[in-house]
């Protein structure tokens, strides 16, 4: 009987989308069942309205399936209009949050404020939300130690970046506050360096230390030239 040549299997393409655990379950939290729907918030109008609340808090506080408590969300609307407002800070030209930089500030509140304030909670939830929805391995208490934003070129990276630099500042406190002597800002050249810091300099108020210390580090490289 003549053997069956084996079927090779077919390997499914990766996709790093796949793969961005942390964005889908904080993304479900808010009513978002794919990271995909993140684009209907396309339409929301920019900016804050009278009362200084968000456009995207009004849209995401009305959208079904959100288990965020109105209460949080006020609070993380609140963060993110202090954080815009140090952005714009003594910047010449105008600026103004679009919908994903407002997501990934939000998604960066709600995963420091869970992480901070209850870490063990957190990750059991997260887990638990796995076990329902993907066959992937769960996440360890060390895992949460680790993020990182996949955002297109373009897309406001330096602005959102300084705006996670206070966010952390301001949840980094109670029992669970992390001891560290500096915070290290990796660039792939001097110029974006550079960039860096004119946007400190310009924020100098809220992050002294910071650009103090990418100066001295540039005056060192250029030393050394």
């Amino acid at each position: 009987m003549p053997k069956t040549k084996a079927t090779p299997q077919t390997k499914s393409k990766f996709r790093l989308e796949d793969h961005l655990l942390l964005a889908k379950f904080i993304a479900n939290k808010l009513g978002i069942t794919k990271v995909a729907e993140i684009k209907e918030f396309a339409e929301v109008k920019e900016g804050f309205d009278s009362d200084g609340r968000s456009y995207m808090y009004h849209a995401i506080i009305m959208r079904r399936g959100n288990t965020i408590p109105e209460g949080k969300l006020r609070q993380y609307d609140d963060n993110i209009r202090k954080y815009f407002d140090n952005l714009k800070r003594n910047r010449e030209e105008k600026i103004s949050l679009k919908y994903y930089q407002y997501l990934a500030l939000l998604f960066s509140e709600i995963y420091l404020d869970s992480y901070f304030q209850n870490p063990i909670g957190f990750l059991n939830e997260l887990n638990e939300w796995m076990s329902e929805t993907t066959e992937q391995e769960f996440f360890s208490a060390p895992d949460l130690k680790k993020i990182a934003y996949w955002m297109a070129t373009g897309s406001g990276k330096t602005l959102i970046m300084h705006g996670n630099y206070w966010q952390f500042i301001a949840y980094n406190k109670g029992p669970k506050k992390l001891n560290f002597e500096n915070i290290m800002l990796i660039t792939p050249s001097d110029e974006m360096s550079k960039q860096h810091l004119d946007d400190f300099k310009k924020k100098r108020n809220s992050s002294h230390n910071v650009s103090r210390r990418i100066h001295g580090i540039l005056r060192r490289r250029q030393k050394r030239s």
